[in-house]
């Protein structure tokens, strides 16, 4: 047997946790001496186990940099923490399990929510998988788009469905708002991009040109132009108002799974099956670099509002952050444990939420490449998520032929949330906080004279 690093005693005093050198976790009944189950899950020692105060949970951190929530009824973990860069020595629950405190020989204190964003609507009307579903920009309507041939828009609040678009003859991929809410965009299979009076459906034109189906549509910030891509290997800059068609960019090696428009209009990044993502300059159709470092196909690729980074997401379930001006990576965020479909940032630029084929959506932070939150709901792969305006609200499109609207907290509100729990145990003179734990809360050290 392998030395045991920590134990642990339940709250009702009932069973003893145990965790040891070979990465699992063990649960004993004390009266009888017998073990119970045995979780496992790590890939590397257990140093540290605790209960929740309500006796529900296990959390357990490991020099495998995780940290881990198990949920004993069910016998398997409901969250993964993983943003530490070294072992993790110790993790506690806040009084009422809502939030996690962990500490690693990284010299880090995180804290960590346990507080999964409020499922607060879910949307049922298409027949197969749905492919997209947008905020228009008032973020009281959403429309969507499915492999069932149809646009639909819903009241955002209620849940409700305006109406249904029908024109197009086969999936429809992207759906897009123009930048005033007036003109919804959308791209499907029949290789066409249909332009729509978001108020009351009627189509106002087809844009033709695509030899295969495409895959993406979206306007321009300042609503002059529009960008398509394809399954031919293609992305088309459209005229918004005319419909005309201006340019056909071609270096991809392979489908062009997106396009986005940069915030000052003068560039568009594009994602690739051939798994690169490339950066165009609008007026003139040059390609302005490739950035390589995904293994496999890319599905997504688009900017942060202030133009200096790009985010991608591919099939090697990993997303990239890169340096939109030199073309650098600067980050690597790992966690979903399956391909990546989408990835975009919050309006406000620090976060970015992505989706995958593990059926979860992920919320990170951008400064550091943490992950901060798992959305667990649809149970089907998550096709894609968008925020709306200001970051509060969280729309998914899913396989499980569903839309789901979830509330988002920032994480300064969470942060302030946490800290308000954790005080009274920072400011105890016999808790054991350090003073890195207290300045996470704003708390000066111990030994400073008010």
């Amino acid at each position: 047997s392998s030395p045991i690093e920590s134990i642990s005693f339940s709250p009702d005093g009932q069973t003893l946790a145990s965790a040891s050198q070979d990465g699992e976790l063990k649960l004993w009944d004390i009266k009888m001496g017998i073990l119970i189950q045995t979780l496992t899950g790590h890939n590397g020692w257990i140093l540290n186990v605790n209960f929740s105060p309500d006796g529900k949970s296990i959390l357990s951190s490991s020099s495998d940099k995780i940290v881990r929530v198990w949920n004993i009824e069910k016998n398997r973990y409901t969250h993964i923490f993983s943003g530490h860069s070294s072992s993790v020595l110790s993790a506690n629950f806040s009084p009422d399990s809502r939030f996690i405190v962990s500490g690693s020989s990284d010299g880090k204190i995180n804290i960590w929510s346990l507080y999964i964003s409020e499922e607060t609507q879910t949307f049922f009307g298409h027949s197969e998988i749905v492919r997209d579903a947008v905020f228009n920009p008032s973020g009281k309507v959403i429309a969507s788009s499915s492999s069932d041939n149809t646009v639909r828009l819903w009241n955002s609040k209620t849940g409700k469905e305006f109406f249904t678009i029908s024109g197009h003859s086969a999936p429809v991929w992207s759906v897009n708002f123009s930048p005033n809410g007036r003109i919804l965009a959308s791209a499907s299979d029949d290789h066409t991009i249909k332009l729509w009076n978001a108020e009351t459906g009627e189509e106002i034109r087809t844009l033709n040109g695509h030899s295969s189906a495409v895959r993406s549509v979206t306007f321009s910030p300042n609503s002059k132009f529009i960008a398509s891509s394809s399954e031919d290997k293609t992305i088309k800059i459209w005229d918004a108002n005319t419909g005309e068609e201006l340019r056909t960019l071609r270096s991809h090696h392979d489908a062009v799974w997106s396009a986005d428009f940069s915030p000052d209009n003068k560039s568009l990044v594009s994602s690739s099956k051939d798994s690169t993502v490339k950066i165009w300059d609008i007026e003139t159709g040059k390609e302005l670099r490739t950035l390589s470092g995904h293994s496999a196909s890319v599905w997504s690729a688009s900017f942060s509002p202030n133009g200096k980074m790009i985010v991608s997401s591919s099939d090697d379930s990993s997303i990239k952050i890169w340096d939109s001006k030199t073309g650098n990576e600067l980050n690597t965020l790992i966690g979903h444990s399956g391909a990546v479909l989408s990835a975009s940032f919050s309006p406000n630029g620090k976060m970015i939420i992505s989706t995958s084929l593990d059926k979860t959506l992920k919320l990170w932070t951008v400064n550091n490449g943490d992950e901060f939150r798992t959305f667990n709901g649809h149970s089907e792969a998550v096709r894609r998520a968008d925020f709306n305006f200001n970051g509060t609200q969280i729309v998914s499109s899913s396989y499980d032929h569903t839309i789901k609207l979830w509330k988002v907290e920032t994480l300064d509100e969470l942060i302030d949330r946490a800290c308000d729990r954790l005080t009274p145990w920072l400011n105890n003179p016999n808790g054991g906080a350090t003073n890195e734990q207290r300045a996470v809360c704003d708390l000066p050290p111990r030994n400073a004279t008010n």
